[in-house]
């Protein structure tokens, strides 16, 4: 009998790890640690000079995400790219972000649908952002916190587990005196094969497992941890799509993590150690990507008419002297949606005049203006690079502007429809994908196009429904 899964351990949640911790590693024979990529690079490096075939998975850890917000993709991957190159030498294999589904919100999200809509299209620009730096990194979609709607939550974020290179999951369990065997539920320990039904394809990494039964005050010994870690070994074992198992924790200064560590906060290991040393273990060859299955060939799209546009992009004030950089449409990977933030009659010749003459700005910063009563003008070349957005985004984006402030209100129907046939027109014309469209604070720090984007009257969810349904024919 061959294996797969790979016996592994979190390791220490800390900058430093202690000696203590180096040699649980090595009398445990472990095969892959979890690590935590502010924990020191010259641990990574001491790591790998202990085991060369040790296969180490970084969880990207920015400490800016928590119960009062997060950040942007751009600001996350400014933040972790530093950070993966110089890591490169010992870690290909990073974990974006940690259980965004916590119901208590303590990573930035939350357990709603909602909150898993909004991770999906956080992951899906986080992970091109990444990808596009660090083209030789193996990037996962996290594991979910259990049971917090995240079989729920792993549905709505397909698209984003479709895209990661691999899958994170955590399974975690309880033994209360009459469940004594959750560690082999399918419900608890064995929760993998819920994702695995889901995503039969992707390799699938356990980045965190556990008995948790000292969150409840159950009773436990080091005795039935040894147990019950080899035990779920040994099941694990027979998964040819697990690539690893990580449990937490090897050590943690924090006395909330301790009916979980391998050795005491003195450097005593744990019976676990041990047992896990000593237990039979299978030959070890790679976990496979699985070929996904065939599918029917998908039907030709629907065509989009084209929308009456009003081209006045030659009539806009602009600058005497300056004029936008250039790009090729082939460049061009999104959409992205403002508002313009003042009164809906303020038209575009008013927005150009003000960014020259105020900003300096080469002209206006749209290619698109949507007004009130629903008219699509063409306001700059799908050509030119415009600044509506980052540096980063402006090159890639086209920017369609809403005449209006959607601080308190939605805009009107007839704003809405305009806009959402001109920009399914956009994604046929320019072959974009239908979830290419964003609005422009799903992307960078700021509040444009205004709350009610994503809250309240939710108009961004209107827009995409009517995109959708010009997309699908369904809209004439």
């Amino acid at each position: 009998m061959n294996r797969t899964c790979r016996v592994g351990l979190h390791g220490r949640n800390d900058v430093d790890f202690g000696d203590a911790d180096f040699r649980v590693i090595t009398d445990a024979k472990i095969e892959t640690v979890k690590m935590m990529s502010h924990t020191r690079p010259a641990h990574f490096q001491r790591l790998k000079q202990l085991r060369p075939d040790l296969e180490i998975i970084t969880r990207l850890y920015d400490d800016r995400i928590d119960q009062r917000g997060r950040v942007t993709p751009e600001d996350f991957a400014r933040r972790m790219i530093p950070l993966m190159l110089q890591l490169q030498p010992y870690s290909v294999k990073f974990e974006i972000h940690n259980e965004p589904n916590h119901m208590d919100r303590i990573e930035g999200w939350g357990d709603t649908d909602d909150d898993a809509r909004d991770f999906n299209a956080w992951f899906l620009r986080t992970y091109d952002i990444l990808k596009h730096y660090c083209p030789w990194a193996q990037l996962g979609f996290p594991g979910l916190a259990i049971p917090h709607r995240d079989l729920e939550w792993i549905d709505v974020c397909r698209p984003a587990v479709d895209k990661a290179d691999w899958l994170g999951v955590h399974c975690y369990w309880q033994t209360p005196p009459h469940e004594m065997h959750n560690h082999l539920s399918d419900f608890w320990g064995l929760r993998f094969k819920y994702y695995h039904q889901k995503f039969p394809a992707k390799v699938i990494d356990l980045t965190e497992a556990g008995n948790a039964n000292v969150q409840s005050g159950i009773p436990f010994t080091e005795d039935s941890h040894a147990r019950e870690y080899t035990e779920y070994l040994t099941e694990c074992f027979r998964y040819p799509y697990l690539n690893s198992v990580s449990f937490f924790i090897m050590s943690s200064a924090d006395p909330r993590w301790q009916g979980f560590t391998w050795r005491t906060e003195d450097g005593r290991p744990h019976k676990v150690t041990y047992a896990v040393r000593d237990m039979r273990r299978p030959h070890l060859q790679p976990a496979q990507q699985a070929a996904p299955p065939l599918a029917p060939a998908p039907a030709a799209p629907v065509a989009v008419a084209a929308p009456p546009i009003q081209n006045i992009a030659a009539q806009l004030p602009r600058h005497a002297s300056l004029t936008w950089p250039q790009r090729e449409l082939s460049q061009i990977d999104r959409v992205i949606v403002h508002h313009s933030g003042v009164a809906a009659n303020v038209d575009a010749a008013r927005v150009a005049a003000f960014l020259v003459n105020q900003h300096g700005r080469p002209g206006i910063n749209y290619h698109y203006f949507i007004t009130a009563e629903g008219a699509i003008q063409q306001t700059s070349p799908l050509t030119s690079v415009t600044a509506h957005s980052t540096d980063a985004l402006n090159p890639v984006a086209v920017g369609v502007g809403f005449a209006g402030n959607f601080t308190q209100a939605a805009p009107p129907p007839a704003q809405i429809q305009a806009g959402a046939w001109l920009i399914a027109w956009l994604i046929r014309q320019l072959g974009l994908s239908p979830q290419a469209v964003y609005g422009h604070k799903e992307l960078a720090s700021t509040a444009s196009p205004g709350p009610q984007w994503d809250s309240g009257a939710m108009w961004g969810s209107q827009l995409r429904q009517q995109i959708a349904a010009r997309l699908s024919g369904a809209a004439r």
